[in-house]
Formats: C-alpha cells, structure tokens, sequence
C-alpha cells in the first residue's frame, strides 16, 4: 500500500522538507510504516544572504554545489550598498550563473539600501570586522547574525544622514 501526501516536487513558496511516500506494509503480524525519499523531487531552499557594501552578493556558503537540478531557490539579499547600481549587476550574474543550475533560481533585494559613503566610514568598517568575527558556528544561530548585521549597519546609516 501507498500513501501519496502531496506534490511529488516543490510547488510553491515555502513548501520545506524532503518529499517521498510512506510505504505501509501488511503481514500476519501487522502493519508497518516506512518513508521513503524521492531523491529526484528537488526542494525548496531559502536563504538570507548579506551583500557586502560594494553590492556583491557570495552564495559559495550556501554550498550551491549540493543542490538538485529539481530544487527552487530563494535567495533574500540585506544590508546596506555604497552604490545601488552594483546590485543589479551582482543578482544578473547569479542569475546567469545559477539559473540553469536549479528547477527555479530567484533573486530579491528588497531587504537593500544604498547610502554612497558609508563603504569609507570608520564606524562602519569597524562594524562589520567585529561583526563578522562573530560568525556563529551553529547553523540555527546563523538568522539572527545575519540580521544584527543588516540592523547594525541601517542604524549606522541613520546616525550618518542624521549628522549631515
């Protein structure tokens, strides 16, 4: 007997987790119940990427290496650009290097502003070397580091234009 519990691939937004079947099978002594993957059905995989003040965004992290030719990935860049024209030349090249590597590669930048400047502010320079020795070594942790970055360095913009 086979239960089918939804979409043999991702589908939609958010839809997380390995896809496969559960297995039952019957005997004399009763039922059992066994998942199995279906390797070939790809995943969901969203990801929350920094980009570096001159508008670069580096997914190498990300191990896009492991990733399946029937999985949709989501990548969210944040944080703070010296030039906002250097973004839309970073997502076209992952776009152009990724997009026939997955079922579906999307790139936003909603989470990104520009202030010119701020890549020679000493502040901003010092925030992010201890920002970055902090890099956690628990993957779970990795969220939070990642948006105490994009905090940090929209406060320090706010305290720049507000000094103007």
């Amino acid at each position: 007997i086979l239960s089918y519990p939804g979409s043999m691939r991702v589908c939609r937004r958010g839809e997380s987790g390995e896809r496969g079947v559960c297995r039952i099978t019957t005997s004399l002594k009763g039922l059992t119940s066994e998942f199995v993957p279906l390797r070939v059905a790809g995943q969901y995989r969203s990801f929350e990427v920094p980009i570096d003040l001159s508008g670069t965004i580096d997914i190498a992290s990300l191990h896009p290496e492991i990733w399946s030719h029937n999985d949709w990935v989501s990548i969210q860049a944040t944080g703070v650009v010296e030039d906002e024209n250097a973004m839309p030349l970073s997502v076209s090249a992952l776009l152009q290097r990724y997009t026939s590597m997955v079922r579906r590669f999307e790139v936003g930048t909603e989470g990104c502003e520009a202030m010119p400047g701020i890549a020679s502010q000493p502040l901003a320079k010092r925030f992010l070397e201890v920002w970055e020795a902090a890099e956690p070594e628990k993957l779970t942790e990795r969220p939070a580091w990642l948006r105490a970055r994009q905090l940090g360095l929209l406060a320090i913009k706010q305290e720049l234009q507000a000094g103007r």
